[in-house]
């Protein structure tokens, strides 16, 4: 929380200074989370987090390659309007698409069964429409390889 009001204190002093701000608390965020993982592993016995290891590193790599990029994105596009906009109006269909691009690399990986696509199967993918359509590509490919990068080095 702390982090947060530094972050929205610059703001206001610098309302046009975005992205550095924005990376800067991102690694504040990141080094919060490790030095309570060190706290939490010095207190606790290894059993915590021991049985399924490899369904929370899962989860983080999908909240990292929806959510988390969806805002990432936003706030690295801010000055091409057009684009954050398309970025903003197609934020579910390209959660859903980075979601299950993670997914087919992970079931290419034999580490997911493909019954977990199933539900891409209602999702329009939005590059047919966008005017972006290869950058929205590439992006969403290359962040879902990126999750993929964060499973395999955490496990």
């Amino acid at each position: 929380m702390a982090i947060d009001i530094g972050k929205i204190s610059i703001n206001k002093l610098r309302p046009k200074w975005v992205i550095m701000p924005y990376l800067f608390d991102q690694i504040l965020h990141f080094m919060a989370m490790g030095v309570i993982a060190i706290w939490m592993n010095s207190q606790f016995s290894e059993e915590l987090l021991a049985p399924h290891p490899f369904w929370i590193v899962l989860i983080i790599a999908y909240l990292l390659v929806t959510y988390v990029w969806y805002i990432s994105e936003r706030i690295l596009t801010y000055a091409n309007l057009a684009y954050r906009e398309e970025v903003v109006n197609q934020i579910w269909t390209r959660m859903v698409t980075r979601a299950a691009f993670l997914s087919v690399l992970l079931i290419l990986l034999g580490w997911l069964s493909p019954i977990s696509l199933s539900p891409v199967l209602f999702v329009s993918l939005p590059y047919f429409s966008s005017k972006y359509r290869l950058r929205i590509l590439f992006t969403d490919l290359a962040v879902s390889v990126g999750g993929l990068i964060f499973i395999i080095w955490t496990l």
